[in-house]
């Protein structure tokens, strides 16, 4: 059985913001306004963030995560893992959660997260898992907090790309793992600049720092800060720390000079974690609580004033404000056909930007295929059509293609929420001119709500479509493959490898921009149903509340005046939340 996150939040006295959303949730009418209200407390409750921890392989990552952790948790592999994500989480029992890819679960003890993760116990991912789920206690794992240990970049260019990278767009924050055996490479350089597209907030971190000199720390910190800086097109602090040093010590131990600034690193990702991240969940939860207890208050102050009205003026004014509601109907629909277009436009810049992706991708695949022939000098290799070759290309093809949906989906998400803000703007002044028509109609001042969408740009799963084995040149020569002369030969693989890759190019630009210009509809159809349906929910409202006073007085004179006392008593008590998410909302305590 599922609890109800009200329920749960019972007895929380301490959890101001929950005991306000679960009193405000009573004193809704609305089932809709209910559930959004426990949609609220459930988003409250989970504080959920991700924090992914990305690096080459052999920077130190795992010992970086275990010592945040406080405890060995994380395996040090002598080889690199798999490309398998672990999800750390706070929780008990403690355990291990494996999901494959059949879509099988299995529960195992934490001791046996090597089994999984590891290429030395799991080689190229035989057992097909698909990410792990490590539930453990740790002072560092707030609620909500899930830590995203990843695997090094080199094993992410070689099987398992799409999903780790797709994974990535569900990150909030990464932690940038680099050393100083060798310092910041090209390969992470270029890596970094992809994550930096999908990620809003990255924390670099230079560990092992006790491998080196103060001296040389000093000169590879210099260096590597001027790298990222211009990687990042930011400032940034380069936290240099030598984990291994307080791995075993706990966390009441590690002070504030360690000799490195792990402590720093911890202490402020802890202050990031609980702080920044809460606050402004707090205030954008806050801000929706009050316009849910400011709509309320509006239709119980309606449904006050008809009481006190005669039957014939109430029905007067009642015309008036559906004939008014009308009028403003014709002209949100003007916007909606503003906000139509400017989505037509955005899919013919996706249209338009399809073909360049395409001619710049063969470009950069046809030479990355010609270093990678120019690089196999074993004559059976030759002979037998450049399986390693073709292996290589099928993982550029994943990767290139992944790389371009992140950077394509960035600017389109962007202009997406600038187009929805847009027609927010227009269709919440059009609510606020229907509120105050009704509040001169019936002499009331009512308060002004916007509508509530948190509507977002969704996208399907993106698997980059790979060309069959056929397809890269594996057609058998018969018995002239071994007498052709291998000149001739690694020109005509070279010719079937590029066709083929280009066809792939071909068909996966064709489904990127399909897929995007897909989201993009799909995404401003939802927001302007959903602004539509919060429009002619307002116009119902005010005519139910309304006429609910005259449903009033076919019971007497005694029932309406309970009704009066009962509106009056519920206006007192949203007043006082109101007062109270307004100061939260504006950042007082």
């Amino acid at each position: 059985m599922i609890t109800s996150p009200m329920a749960v939040f019972q007895g929380h006295a301490e959890d101001d913001l929950c005991s306000h959303l679960q009193k405000l949730e009573a004193l809704l009418d609305d089932q809709n306004d209910r559930q959004l209200c426990r949609t609220l407390a459930e988003r409250w409750h989970a504080r959920t963030f991700h924090l992914a921890v990305l690096g080459q392989f052999k920077r130190g990552k795992s010992t970086l995560v275990n010592a945040l952790l406080g405890r060995q948790l994380l395996p040090a592999a002598v080889l690199p893992l798999t490309a398998i994500p672990t999800f750390i989480r706070r929780g008990e029992p403690e355990r291990l959660v494996v999901h494959f890819a059949d879509g099988r679960s299995e529960q195992h003890p934490l001791e046996a997260i090597d089994q999984f993760v590891t290429e030395e116990k799991n080689p190229e991912n035989r057992l097909h898992a698909e990410r792990v789920e490590a539930f453990i206690q740790s002072p560092f794992l707030q609620p909500g907090v899930c830590i995203i240990d990843t695997p090094g970049i080199g094993s992410v260019l070689k099987h398992n790309t799409a999903a780790t990278v797709n994974m990535l767009s569900h990150c909030d924050a990464a932690l940038f793992v680099i050393s100083p055996d060798p310092p910041i490479t090209e390969t992470e350089e270029a890596f970094l600049r992809t994550v930096a597209s999908i990620i809003p907030r990255i924390i670099p971190v230079l560990a092992k720092a006790d491998i080196v000199s103060p001296r040389e720390l000093e000169q590879l910190r210099e260096y590597n800060t001027k790298l990222l800086q211009e990687s990042l097109e930011d400032d940034v602090h380069l936290y240099a720390v030598a984990a291994a040093r307080v791995l075993h010590r706990p966390p009441d131990e590690i002070v504030c000079d360690d000799g490195y600034e792990f402590a720093r690193l911890r202490r402020d990702l802890a202050r990031f974690l609980s702080e920044d991240k809460e606050k402004l969940l707090r205030r954008s939860l806050t801000i929706r609580a009050l316009i849910l207890a400011r709509e309320q208050m509006n239709m119980l102050r309606l449904q006050l004033e008809a009481l006190r009205l005669d039957t014939q003026t109430r029905k007067e004014r009642l015309e008036r404000f559906l004939l008014e509601a009308a009028r403003l109907r014709r002209e949100q629909e003007i916007a909606i056909d503003v906000l139509n277009a400017d989505g037509a436009r955005l899919i013919m810049t996706v249209n338009r930007a399809a073909p360049k992706i395409a001619e710049s991708i063969c470009h950069e695949a046809s030479a990355e295929l010609a270093r990678l022939i120019a690089g196999v000098s074993h004559t059976k290799e030759i002979r037998h059509g450049f399986p390693s070759v073709k292996q290589a290309m099928t993982h550029f093809i994943e990767w290139v293609f992944t790389r371009e949906r992140a950077r394509l989906e960035k600017d389109v998400r962007k202009r997406v929420t600038e187009i929805a803000a847009e027609h927010m703007t227009r269709s919440s002044d059009l609510v606020q001119r229907l509120i105050h028509a009704a509040g001169d109609i019936f002499s009331l001042e009512l308060a002004t709500t916007a509508a509530i969408s948190e509507k977002e740009l969704h996208l399907e799963d993106y698997w980059p479509v790979l060309p069959p084995p056929v397809m890269l040149g594996t057609i058998t020569l018969g018995a002239l493959g071994p007498i052709l002369p291998l000149a001739w030969l690694r020109s005509y693989h070279l010719r079937r490898i590029n066709a083929a890759v280009e066809e792939s190019v071909r068909i996966n630009t064709e489904r990127l921009r399909f897929g995007l210009a897909s989201g993009i509809e799909a995404t401003l159809a939802g927001i302007r149903d959903e602004l539509r349906r919060h429009y002619d929910e307002l116009v119902r409202r005010v005519q139910v509340s309304v006429e609910s006073a005259t449903e009033m007085e076919k019971h007497g004179e005694q029932s309406r005046r309970m009704r009066e006392e009962e509106l009056l008593q519920r206006l007192e008590k949203l007043a006082e939340l109101e007062n109270r998410l307004e100061r939260w909302a504006n950042g007082e305590a």
